[in-house]
């Protein structure tokens, strides 16, 4: 659309040089073989997209019209930039490969493993791409709370849940678990300990608690070199305690 637009603009510049040479200076002729609006459009289409004079052609008559000729090349270049800018943008942009990010249905807390039976939040991660690699791939976990509104105001009706504190779970920030290479699926482990948000919670308090586990993990397509980021969040009654 773009390019009619402008293909239409500059065409009623040409048509009017020819009315003005034809109607007012017979004698001299600004472009060749340009008669009528069509052919004064298919003279602006052949200059904005360089295909070369052939029938058609300006002559050095009229030097406003070099000017006009001037200004609708820089116009072609920048519209060609910006629709090329534009198509890249929507090719490239790393839309569908978050979406080949496959996390767990559900959330599990069990033993870290079979010799360290520290209580773990674990989460099992995937990536299903088997031929655009991850660089620089890190995950961050998240805790929102919330609590019932128990009286009515702006912007919360009485019941509604309202977000109170968000924290940051470590996932192995210091020993490095939180940069991770997705050649195969991983599990993303978080100890519950005394730092943890999570600590002192029990089988019985986790299904009535009103937080959200959000989980999110950011990387660097190579092929391309964009960023990406997919995320999944977790309620508590998403989560399984005592699984592996």
């Amino acid at each position: 659309m773009n390019w009619i637009c402008a293909f239409t603009l500059f065409c009623l510049f040409f048509n009017f040089y020819f009315l003005e040479n034809c109607c007012l200076q017979t004698d001299r002729h600004c472009i060749e073989n340009v008669n009528s609006f069509v052919t004064a459009f298919l003279f602006s289409m052949e200059s904005q997209h360089t295909i070369g004079y052939g029938f058609r052609y300006m002559t050095d008559n009229c030097p406003p019209a070099y000017v006009i000729l001037l200004i609708q090349l820089v116009v072609g270049v920048f519209l060609q930039t910006v629709l090329t800018g534009i198509v890249l943008a929507k090719v490239l942009r790393p839309k569908k490969r978050k979406q080949e990010m496959r996390f767990s249905r559900m959330a599990v807390i069990g033993p870290l493993d079979e010799h360290d039976r520290r209580p773990a939040l674990m989460i099992r991660l995937a990536d299903i791409q088997e031929k655009l690699f991850l660089a620089e791939s890190h995950v961050r976990l998240y805790m929102a709370s919330r609590c019932f509104v128990e009286e009515k105001y702006f912007p919360f009706q009485r019941g509604d849940r309202e977000l109170i504190g968000v924290k940051d779970m470590n996932v192995g920030y210091d020993s490095g678990w939180d940069r991770i290479l997705l050649l195969w699926p991983i599990i993303v482990r978080h100890v519950i300990d005394e730092s943890s948000p999570l600590h002192g919670i029990t089988r019985e308090s986790l299904h009535s608690a009103e937080f959200e586990l959000i989980m999110t993990v950011e990387g660097i397509v190579e092929a391309t070199g964009m960023t990406f980021q997919a995320r999944t969040s977790f309620l508590p009654n998403e989560i399984l305690w005592g699984h592996k």
